[in-house]
């Protein structure tokens, strides 16, 4: 079975318009490197992107067949699992915090 082609109008991952996405990006947060508030403001921004099009157009693109299905989770199991955005623990801000104060 041949995956299906992405449409001309969506950019792909290996396309030029979404190397210089996440080229802007990074840049962005290069430059707020020294400011834990502008880094935060990156992340939660990247985060309700995230989650966007997780609700918006992922799931409303979800196979409605079990057998499409199955192969759309054969295919996230073979590539590197789900998209996952990490949060930083209270836990593990507290024990930088104790790291760094004197004893």
């Amino acid at each position: 079975m041949v995956a299906p082609a992405i449409p001309p109008e969506q950019p792909s991952v290996f396309s030029p318009e979404f190397h210089q996405a996440l080229s802007a990006i990074q840049t962005i947060a290069v430059r707020q490197r020294t400011d834990p508030q502008g880094l935060l403001l990156v992340l939660r921004e990247l985060e309700a992107l995230h989650r966007q099009i997780c609700e918006e157009m992922l799931m409303p693109a979800l196979p409605n067949t079990r057998h499409e299905l199955f192969a759309l989770l054969q295919n996230v199991e073979a590539n590197g699992g789900w998209p996952y955005i990490y949060r930083v623990r209270l836990q593990d801000l507290l024990h930088k915090l104790r790291q760094e104060l004197p004893q």
